[in-house]
């Protein structure tokens, strides 16, 4: 995750600094935080507005190599998100912090839901595995219609309800499909090159597509606009995949790797 991550910070702190970002002109101590990773544990702003659930997948991989440690069996991944689903009930019938944060309350759902279809991939459909994914789907709907973040509440209603309901569950089915092997027979070459890109994309599309915008729309005007930014926020993705993530992250996993050996 960090070397794509890296260099977006870095891009995006420079623009910031330069003016070309205007809603929010970082500080020293906010740039430094943001390459950790790890501003949400200390309550710093994120640099990007997406960042913030690069912090539930850090909080996540912590719990499963936690799990890993003590072993990973195909009982105690069912027990594991029984206790998962139990725990994230108590702590928002009790609205007890600690768990919502430990627990990664918004981003539950889609990681329970997926551990469950990977249980199925792996071992065959069952009565349990498919209850999990029910119970992961009605939790992410419940939240998903039930949550208001500030920008709906200050500038109203984005999307309908039945939109909501619509994309969340047409993103349980593809999953359901693929665990349950009824996509084999595509064709994922392509998608393995647009995969490799969806990362990159993700950390840059925000300010850069928006950056695009401000400057090209008054000029080009919509039609021109749009499938012009896109393009070049896909050649943007594209160039941080080829130049940062391909070279640094077999670097990075190498460096890793020797540092948790003794004799390194």
């Amino acid at each position: 995750m960090y070397p794509a991550y890296w260099a977006s910070v870095i891009v995006l702190g420079a623009l910031a600094l330069a003016g070309w970002i205007t809603d929010h002109r970082p500080t020293l101590s906010e740039l430094l935080a943001n390459l950790t990773m790890l501003q949400h544990g200390m309550k710093i702003r994120d640099l990007e507005i997406v960042y913030w659930t690069l912090w539930q997948e850090l909080v996540f991989y912590v719990m499963i190599g936690c799990f890993a440690a003590v072993g990973i069996t195909y009982r105690r991944c069912l027990g594991f998100m029984a206790g998962w689903v139990f725990l994230l009930l108590v702590g928002e019938r009790l609205d007890i912090s600690v768990l919502k944060v430990v627990l990664v309350q918004f981003s539950a759902p889609y990681f329970i839901g997926g551990m469950a279809l990977f249980l199925i991939y792996r071992f065959g459909g069952s009565l349990l595995p498919w209850l999990f994914v029910g119970v992961a789907w009605t939790i992410g709907l419940i939240q998903a219609l039930g949550e208001r973040p500030p920008a709906v509440v200050r500038f109203g209603e984005a999307l309908g309800s039945a939109l909501v309901v619509g994309v969340i569950s047409l993103i349980f089915l593809v999953m359901i499909l693929v665990a349950m092997g009824k996509l084999e027979g595509l064709d994922w070459k392509w998608f393995t090159v647009l995969g490799a890109l969806t990362y990159p994309l993700y950390l840059f599309h925000h300010h850069v597509g928006f950056l695009l915008i401000q400057w090209l729309h008054p000029v080009l005007g919509n039609r021109v606009t749009l499938p012009l930014v896109v393009g070049v926020v896909l050649g943007v993705a594209w160039l941080v995949y080829r130049l940062v993530e391909v070279p640094l992250q077999p670097r990075l996993k190498s460096a890793l790797a020797r540092s948790l050996r003794a004799d390194a």
